[in-house]
Parts: structure tokens; C-alpha cells; sequence
């Protein structure tokens, strides 16, 4: 590609507060990106106290990690600070704990296709398959077909088009769904769902959202009420809510281990 082999690929990004331990996860899968510079690391801070800084001591002299920490809104105002650090036309935001469990010239053929000869991104984001890590194990999860009620993958599975994330800006005013919020804004032209290639990230199951389903199906309406019209907006709403009748009492009066099973990981 035309862009130069120093120019970095993909720029993935890592938000956290206090969460030192997770962090050294994501970053330990990483090992080998480091040395690799059409990868880059961003990992942004929010003012950690428990040891994240003298974590990512060894790591600020490679060339493509980059740490900043300050004070932020929210995750989705770190994330956008994160974009504003990256450099690659490609974005992956990567959970503390989640990690890469493929190697990087398996990455690069991967991702090598989304991006021109002349650098640039026609697809706003391409969903690709994750591997969903909980206390049973592990599964695949392919993305599903794209509709206006559900996220096809998690965020983790998506890899967006760096410009349009600029354009795009997450809304920190989110505190779970601001993923949602942001792929209603894509043209569904602009979104592509990839089963056929095999995961390359591997999630935790237990996320925030998970552990929050009141707030995070109440985020969901309230998006699809400021994003959708019309009879989308209707079939959106009705969907979402009865999702949220039937899983938030599950969620929220099941012993835990119960839901393990049900889950199957």
C-alpha cells in the first residue's frame, strides 16, 4: 500500500482506571505487536492509583505504545482521546482483559484488505467473528445480520475506519451503549459482517453491560428514540423492550451460576 510499510496498519486502543491486572493481560497478548510497526498500542488512563503506570513503565520506549493519563469523562470520552492519538486508518478497541490470540502477519492479512493502495477505508466498520471467554470455557460468536435493534458483534469484533470514528465521535454522555449509538449512525452500505475468517480477539463474557442490563437496555431505547423514525423506530423500541422484559429479571434475580449454564460459557 501506498501509504508506507512505517505507517501503522490497524491502531488498537485500550481505555482503563485502575485495572492494572486485566491491563497486563491485554497487555502480555501483545508481545509480539510491539515490535511490529504497522501495529500501534494507545492505551489511555484515567488517573489510575493502582500501579498502572509502573505496568506500562518497560513499554514507553517502543515506538508504537503509546500511554496517556489524565482526567476524562467517562469511557467514551477516553476512547475518543484514544482516536485522537491514533494514527492508523484502521481502529480496534480492545477491553482491558480481552486479548489478540492471532499472530500479527495472521492480522495483517486479515485486515491488510479493507484498506486501499492509496490508504484509504471505503467500509465505516467490518464486524468480524470473537471468541467469547467465560467461567465454562470458550465459544465462537459470528456477527449476526445487521438490524436497527441489535449491536451484529460486540465492539471488540468491529474494526472501524479511523475517519469515520473522527466524524463520528462517540457520545460520552453514554456510560454503556455508546457502541450502539454508534453504529445506527453508520449507512448500513458502510458495515460489513465477516463469519469466514477465524476470531482474533478473544472477550471476556462478564462485560459492563452484562452486569448492568437495566441501564444498558434503558441506553439502548434512548438511542434508538434520538436515532431512529418512523415504523424503524417503532419495531426498534418494541423489540428492545420485550429483550429487556424477558432478560433483565433473569439477569438480576438468577444466581450467577445459573446463568453460566444457561449461557453455556
Amino acid at each position: 500500500m501506498s501509504e508506507g510499510k512505517n505507517i501503522p496498519l490497524l491502531s488498537i486502543i485500550t481505555v482503563c482506571r485502575n485495572d492494572a491486572a486485566r491491563l497486563k493481560k491485554t497487555i502480555d497478548s501483545l508481545s509480539h505487536f510491539y515490535n511490529n510497526p504497522r501495529f500501534e498500542h494507545v492505551v489511555v488512563d484515567c488517573e489510575s492509583t493502582d500501579g498502572t503506570d509502573s505496568l506500562v513503565a518497560p513499554l514507553v520506549y517502543k515506538t508504537n505504545f503509546k500511554f496517556y493519563s489524565g482526567q476524562d469523562s467517562g469511557i467514551y470520552d477516553a476512547m475518543n482521546h484514544g482516536v485522537s492519538y491514533s494514527l492508523a486508518p484502521l481502529l480496534l478497541f480492545l477491553n482491558c482483559g480481552d486479548t489478540i490470540i492471532t499472530t500479527p502477519s495472521e492480522l495483517l492479512g486479515c485486515l491488510g484488505r479493507l484498506v486501499a493502495r492509496d490508504g484509504t477505508v471505503d467500509l465505516d466498520i467490518t464486524c468480524f467473528p470473537v471468541r467469547q471467554v467465560g467461567a465454562k470455557g470458550a465459544r465462537t460468536a459470528v456477527p449476526i445480520r445487521l438490524t436497527t435493534n441489535k449491536m451484529p458483534a460486540s465492539h471488540q469484533g468491529m474494526v472501524f475506519a479511523r475517519r469515520f470514528v473522527q466524524l463520528n465521535k462517540y457520545n460520552a454522555s453514554y456510560k454503556i451503549a455508546g457502541d450502539f449509538d454508534l453504529y445506527l449512525r453508520a449507512a448500513r452500505t458502510g458495515i460489513f459482517a465477516d463469519s469466514d475468517d477465524s476470531p482474533f480477539v478473544a472477550v471476556e463474557v462478564d462485560g459492563v453491560a452484562s452486569a448492568n442490563p437495566l441501564e444498558a437496555y434503558g441506553e439502548y431505547l434512548k438511542i434508538v428514540c434520538n436515532r431512529l423514525d418512523g415504523r424503524s423506530r417503532i419495531v426498534a423500541l418494541l423489540i428492545i423492550a420485550m429483550r429487556a422484559i424477558l432478560i433483565i429479571p433473569v439477569k438480576t434475580l438468577l444466581p450467577k451460576r445459573w446463568l453460566i449454564v444457561f449461557r453455556g460459557v
